[in-house]
């Protein structure tokens, strides 16, 4: 479980949801495909290192994935989320070691970070992110599915849908499950590890998990 903390604070609790833009940005292979993110909505895009409804004589052809990704936002306090996620939407062990000959393709953001399930990272907007993706396989040696990479830019006061709003904090569960050592290292920016110091807490915080509206 992850927690990061919003840099404004609740005043009033609040039933009233945000409204939600997302949307599955899948690839189209030799073009890069350009994605612009506001908080004028809370944003949840996800990125698929897949091509849909390819003709079959180009089933076999090699794969090259990019999209560019620009996050802009007025408020320079606002925070960006990056989660890698199984493209089968299951959760399983996470492998030390790759084979090579049969690796699946990997989403690589500028060309040197790899993308895999069960990272989930927070950073600072800072007005603006400039950042690009990659994915390259060729069908006829490797897996056509790579993890996929989801990006939430929420807005302030809000946690995402499918976290929990605890404390002036937001809660995300991950479905990958890992050992304590691959968790921390995992995580990074202002992302870290739920802690509790009582069982007091603890018993509180599931019951806020029990009444949450998300």
């Amino acid at each position: 479980m992850h927690l990061y903390r919003q840099h404004l604070l609740l005043a009033t609790l609040t039933i009233l949801l945000p409204l939600v833009e997302s949307a599955n940005h899948y690839c189209v292979n030799g073009q890069t495909l350009s994605i612009e993110l506001d908080d004028f909505y809370h944003r949840d895009e996800t990125i698929i290192p897949q091509v849909l409804d390819e003709p079959r004589h180009k089933l076999m052809k090699p794969k090259d994935c990019r999209w560019e990704v620009l996050l802009t936002s007025s408020n320079p306090d606002l925070q960006f989320v990056l989660e890698g996620l199984h493209s089968n939407g299951r959760s399983r062990e996470i492998k030390d070691k790759f084979d090579s000959k049969n690796e699946s393709a990997s989403v690589v953001m500028d060309s040197r970070t790899r993308i895999v399930a069960g990272m989930f990272q927070v950073q600072p907007l800072n007005k603006s992110k400039h950042f690009f993706l990659t994915a390259s396989w060729d069908p006829r040696t490797q897996k056509p599915q790579a993890e996929n990479l989801r990006i939430l830019l929420p807005l302030p006061r809000y946690c995402s849908r499918d976290m929990l709003s605890f404390n002036g904090s937001c809660y995300a569960v991950s479905a990958v499950k890992q050992n304590l050592t691959k968790a921390m290292s995992s995580i990074g920016g202002d992302a870290q590890l739920a802690s509790f110091s009582s069982l007091a807490e603890i018993t509180e915080f599931v019951a806020a998990s029990k009444c949450d509206v998300h």
